[in-house]
């Protein structure tokens, strides 16, 4: 649902309501009735007030009531109807009017059991309450309201498009409903002082809209971008992880109590065998470490834990039996960027980190809170400081590990409760371990996902982009079987980023399944590039997508669009590994490296490299889902660093042996190129001499 639905469900008027006219909006334009979802909208708002409308559906209610009750021959059922439907909230009679609009024809079987539950009626009653709503329709159709919609649903009915309409309201309206009620206990749970409850709020909810999604390349092809976010609880399967420090305490345990050898193992077996969730371990260690590889899933771990925790949804998400914890979410690489704005946190301690958290979301949310907001709330404990990305610190890592160090021993030392998790690849937190050893990290490795997991991951995110019910059902039966029925492309999904990947090159390319990860990025990197945006039906001519990313030429030959893009991007990406800007680069900088770039491998003139690299940053935010603009104004990312990495890895086989420098033999040095240079050597085509060269120079 697009950010302006989600601004209507998030008010407080009336929610279902405007819920049934968004549903019926998105419905239009699925199948082109209406050409864009602003003009559905305008429409089926247009004259709508709020509080009008609900006195104006509380009558048409009470009118169909009387309607139904004239009909009805049995006293019996006229008691009970007119019991069931009078003094309810503004939601149900919206979801009454959901289910009215959706039932066309009187069927019984179309009520949804969400609906029934609410009117605290039993199945046995879905006739008395069908009766009802064929009266309740005719009524809905005559209001100023409800006409539109009534006159488009019917048109949708005519199509078969209809179905599930109210099912889907009432599970929204219910959602909403209910994360309205735990916004409102966690204020009430959390406030420490008595003016403080609309900071509180902001807070909450301005973390919920900073984790809810999840920025992955999901958009259907016909999508005007390519980057599209995926509701992260939607597509969010669980991942389990491995208790090292429970490992060895068995040992010491087992050593303690004389255990044989064979005891021991059986016991360390056992606890080996048996995988945890976050939540027990948030449980069991008042500070934990995830560590994994890139891909594996530790960035979402954390982002599913702080949702959980700011929904007040953690015994539902994470089997959570304690009190609420009051969720804070920290990426070092921000926090990093901070630290070296502001030397006066020149010495390490617990101030710099609180200090960045309040100009955090004090400037870049304009969130109203006071210095000590962060301060008080650690102070008085229970609170789950959720510290992401260590291992994407570029510069002053052992600076950020020190502060974090300091700050954590701080608030521990207060023993009222208040829990850390960091978040890292191996590599980046044995770097700078040393610095944190005082925090005493309880480590955990994240598990791959098994063939069950690659099920539930592939179809959740079929889910989120499949639209036809049949294509759907095949889709969720092929995939997996496919990628369990190799035992490299199990492996390969075994990783959530990988498994997201193949989801995507088989759904969109309808190709054979590439085995080795190299290949897979190289699909994934061509599609979001050029061939998911041809399949745009709107694109009349394939060779206009040279011209989308702000150049004059137009090629004929996807093939050469999708390698000049690549050559460029990957340019960029070897840019970013070699200066040791690894997460984000400034536009200005960027802009700069590709006219640099234009000039000297394209031969453009200094002011059609300028104009063609700015227009290239444009379309590869607008249309790839590669590299955005999501890090604040003029600031870009890749949306995963496996895809810098890869693009890294084509220049240094694009480059030859001009690979061997100075410059760049310096770099291959430190671990953060080890998965480049690994990339770069499993590349096709790539001569034996070159890859043993490049491999023979790294080590």
């Amino acid at each position: 649902m697009d950010p302006i639905a989600l601004a209507l469900l998030a008010s407080a008027l009336s929610p279902a309501l405007l819920i049934v006219i968004e549903k019926i909006g998105e419905k239009l334009v699925e199948v082109g009735i209406e050409p864009t979802i602003e003009m559905a909208r305008a429409k089926l708002l247009k004259g709508y007030e709020q509080e009008k409308a609900e006195q104006e559906l509380r009558a048409v209610v009470m009118a169909a009531l009387d309607d139904t009750r004239h009909k009805l021959p049995d006293a019996f059922d006229r008691s009970k109807i007119t019991n069931k439907l009078t003094g309810r909230t503004a939601e149900t009679y919206a979801l009454l009017a959901a289910a009215a609009v959706e039932l066309a024809d009187p069927d019984p079987a179309k009520i949804p059991a969400r609906l029934l539950a609410d009117l605290e009626l039993e199945e046995s009653h879905r006739d008395l309450l069908a009766c009802f709503l064929g009266n309740f329709r005719p009524r809905l159709a005559d209001t100023k309201t409800f006409t539109r919609l009534i006159e488009y649903s019917n048109d949708l009915d005519r199509r078969g498009l209809l179905a599930g309409l109210a099912v889907d309201v009432a599970g929204i309206a219910r959602g909403v409903s209910e994360m309205a009620q735990n916004l409102e206990r966690l204020v009430a749970y959390f406030r420490i002082a008595a003016d403080e409850d609309e900071a509180l709020r902001q807070y909450l909810e301005t973390l919920q809209d900073r984790l809810r999604w999840l920025p992955l390349p999901l958009a259907a092809p016909s999508a005007a971008s390519g980057q599209t976010d995926a509701e992260l609880r939607c597509v969010y399967v669980p991942l389990s992880l491995r208790d090292l420090e429970a490992e060895a305490e068995a040992r010491r345990r087992a050593e303690r109590f004389d255990r044989s050898a064979a005891e021991m193992e059986n016991e360390l077996r056992e606890i080996e065998a048996r995988p945890v969730g976050l939540g027990e371990v948030i449980a069991r260690h008042e500070r934990f470490a995830i560590i994994g590889k890139a891909g594996c899933g530790k960035t979402t771990l954390l982002k599913m834990a702080a949702l959980a925790f700011a929904e007040d949804r953690a015994k539902e998400d994470l089997d959570w039996q304690g009190e609420p914890l009051f969720p804070i979410f920290v990426r070092l690489r921000n926090f990093g960027a901070f630290l070296s704005d502001h030397p006066e946190y020149r010495e390490p301690g617990p101030g710099a980190l609180t200090a960045y958290l309040t100009h955090h979301f004090s400037i870049s949310y304009d969130l109203d809170l006071t210095t000590r907001f962060f301060a008080q709330r650690l102070n008085a404990g229970g609170c789950l400081i959720l510290l992401d990305g260590l291992d994407e610190v570029s510069q002053g890592r052992p600076d950020v590990a020190q502060q974090v160090d300091a700050f954590i021993r701080f608030y521990v030392s207060k023993g009222k409760g208040n829990r850390f998790g960091l978040a890292s690849r191996p590599r980046g937190f044995e770097m700078v371990q040393v610095y944190l050893r005082a925090s005493r990290f309880a480590v955990c490795d994240v598990n791959p996902l098994t063939p069950q997991g690659i099920r539930r991951l592939t179809a959740r995110l079929l889910d989120w982009i499949v639209n036809d019910p049949r294509q759907l059902a095949e889709d969720r039966q092929n995939l997996p079987d496919k990628i369990l029925a190799s035992d490299s492309l199990t492996e390969l999904a075994a990783t959530p980023l990988f498994c997201t990947a193949l989801t995507l090159v088989y759904k969109w390319m309808g190709s054979d399944l590439p085995q080795r990860r190299v290949d897979v990025l190289e699909q994934v990197v061509d599609l979001l590039l050029v061939f998911w945006k041809a399949q745009d039906p709107d694109l009349e001519k394939k060779h206009d997508l040279a011209v989308l990313d702000g150049t004059d030429v137009s090629l004929d030959d996807l093939e050469i669009v999708a390698a000049n893009k690549r050559s460029r991007l990957s340019y960029l990406a070897y840019r970013m590994q070699t200066a040791d800007i690894k997460t984000e680069v400034d536009a200005d900088i960027a802009c700069a490296w590709l006219q640099s770039y234009l000039e000297d491998e394209e031969g453009c003139d200094p002011d059609v490299a300028n104009r063609w690299a700015a227009g290239f940053l444009r379309y590869a935010h607008e249309y790839s889902g590669l590299f955005v603009e999501d890090k604040g104004p003029g600031v870009y990312a890749f949306t995963h660093e496996g895809f810098r990495e890869y693009l890294a890895a084509r220049e240094l086989v694009d480059r030859g042996d001009a690979v061997f420098t100075d410059e760049v033999l310096e770099h291959l040095l430190e671990d953060a190129w080890e998965s480049v240079i690994l990339l770069a050597a499993a590349f096709r085509g790539y001569s034996r001499k070159a890859r043993r060269d490049l491999i023979t120079c790294a080590l």
